[in-house]
């Protein structure tokens, strides 16, 4: 048994508005590109109407997470993207890896 035992703490900083912002960004330009793909055509049908509906609602909630991720509050902003819906989910953890890079993604998405 060591009489002195050497501990190291690693003190992680993220730019968090940087971080939202970057995300935003991406959020934003899903949204154009489902809307430009989705309006090549006039809107006749009830299924087109639903699932501009559910871009629109996923982006929304993608704001969402960015606007408290700007704040720092991981906490929120992690349990925010597990209540979304698969695809929404699955998209933004994407996104926080890219955005974030392999050290946020050690640190926070492990």
């Amino acid at each position: 048994m060591n009489i002195v035992t050497i501990e190291t703490k690693e003190v992680v900083t993220v730019d968090w508005p940087r971080l939202a912002l970057l995300i935003a960004n991406k959020v934003a330009c899903d949204l154009k590109n489902v809307l430009v793909e989705t309006c090549q055509e006039p809107i006749e049908a009830s299924r087109t109407m639903g699932t501009l509906a559910m871009h629109a609602a996923d982006a929304q909630y993608g704001f969402l997470v960015c606007k408290l991720l700007s704040k720092g509050a991981w906490d929120e902003a992690i349990n925010m993207i597990y209540d979304m819906d698969t695809e929404a989910r699955d998209v933004m953890l994407r996104r926080l890896e890219e955005c974030g890079g392999k050290k946020f993604r050690k640190h926070y998405l492990t």
